[in-house]
């Protein structure tokens, strides 16, 4: 996908993701962490109270939900158990093309900054990052740091 088409998809996600224009969002997070799976969607209810969220805890799983659903948003750790990490990315682009793709992940720097734009995420933030915010903000950022990649 080229930086262009990703930056311009990039803004539009927050006016996707506004409450009034996506009442219940249906959301597909890919995380096998118990842990962080609670965290985060506790932020996504305090911001949307009913959204629909689908986990899947392993790149095939998340395959199996991404052909039998559509999905608003798409969240995806990078290390999962059956993953090779960043490359898998433009796996799950490729099964999700025209949705929304916010990587959340532990390994947030600027080597997996520059591989998800470089894959077509539309953002990352570090799980860090996540605590303390509003699922809004946290998005926000995400999209703000592909962002300044993309414009580099």
């Amino acid at each position: 996908m080229k930086v262009e088409k990703l930056t311009s998809l990039s803004k539009n996600i927050i006016g996707m993701l506004n409450k009034e224009t996506l009442p219940k969002p249906k959301i597909l997070l890919i995380e096998d962490c118990k842990c962080d799976t609670v965290l985060i969607k506790h932020i996504m209810s305090e911001y949307y109270p009913f959204t629909d969220v689908d986990n899947a805890t392993t790149k095939s799983e998340a395959f199996e939900n991404l052909d039998k659903n559509e999905y608003d948003l798409v969240l995806l750790d990078l290390n999962l158990p059956d993953t090779e990490g960043l490359g898998d990315i433009g796996e799950i682009r490729m099964k999700c093309a025209s949705t929304p793709l916010i990587i959340i992940t532990g390994a947030y720097n600027e080597h997996s900054i520059s591989a998800a734009v470089q894959f077509g995420a539309n953002g990352i933030i570090g799980k860090g990052q996540l605590i303390g915010i509003s699922f809004y903000s946290a998005m926000q950022q995400a999209i703000d740091n592909i962002d300044k990649v993309a414009n580099m």
